[in-house]
């Protein structure tokens, strides 16, 4: 693998296709430009993300094979649904 130049526009190829670099920002196949500070929270974005997969899988029922949760590989993680559920006024039936 070789150096990247900075300077020089570089578009990715396979899923990545459409996205881009150049001059220190990224690009999406949209047109929208994004620096490198409004990456910081990608991670937390999609952790959430696959969370609320989880939980809406197991309201319907469904288990999602091959993919883990968040809260599964750091004990720091929050569960989501748990904190839902703690929040949400028990209803009688």
């Amino acid at each position: 693998m070789g150096l990247i130049d900075p300077t020089k526009r570089h578009e990715l190829t396979g899923l990545w296709a459409g996205f881009g670099f150049q001059q220190g920002h990224m690009w999406t196949p949209e047109g929208f430009t994004l620096y490198p500070e409004q990456m910081a929270w990608w991670s937390l974005t999609c952790n959430i993300a696959r969370e609320w997969t989880f939980m809406m899988a197991e309201r319907r029922g469904e288990v999602i094979q091959g993919m883990d949760r968040p809260s599964d590989r750091d004990p720091r993680v929050s569960i989501l649904r748990h904190s839902l559920q703690a929040s949400r006024p028990r209803v009688r039936r």
